[in-house]
């Protein structure tokens, strides 16, 4: 075996002492990279249960939207396509009159506020002569609840 030169030695000796600084900070780097990604994992794993919480929320409001949908503007029922002679067989239709179309008064119980609105002048400064007292009733939809 030949022998290594002094040049050589130190060479060789920088270079371990590098490697071994290298190491250590590797070490260091790996340790730091391990503890980020348990704590990623743990984030990873909060967030999917709460998206899996968040998805059977929106089922559940999507199931009352649906409900409510269905309440408020009730399906019509498409009927089968009417034929030429059906139409002669039909009764005619009854003539509605405007009271018709109106809504009920509704009972003193389901009234829950009165409110009262006088108007003195109009709009544009003069006083009215003819007044007229109007009543309006405004019903309230109330949502069901869980």
């Amino acid at each position: 075996m030949s022998k290594l030169t002094q040049i050589e030695l130190n060479e060789r000796l920088s270079r371990l002492r590098n490697l071994e600084i290298l190491y250590v900070n590797q070490n260091k780097t790996i340790k730091k990279l391990r503890e980020e990604n348990k704590r990623l994992k743990l984030e990873n794993q909060q967030l999917k249960e709460e998206n899996k919480t968040l998805r059977e929320r929106v089922a559940k409001l999507e199931l009352i939207v649906e409900e409510l949908q269905k309440m408020i503007f009730k399906k019509v029922k498409k009927d089968k396509p009417i034929e030429k002679d059906e139409y002669k067989d039909k009764a005619p239709t009854k003539v509605r009159t405007k009271e018709s179309y109106r809504r009920s008064i509704p009972l003193e119980s389901q009234v829950t506020i009165i409110e009262n609105y006088l108007v003195e002048e109009c709009d544009c400064g003069s006083k009215l002569i003819n007044k007229v007292a109007l009543e309006r009733y405004i019903e309230d939809i109330f949502l069901p609840t869980d």
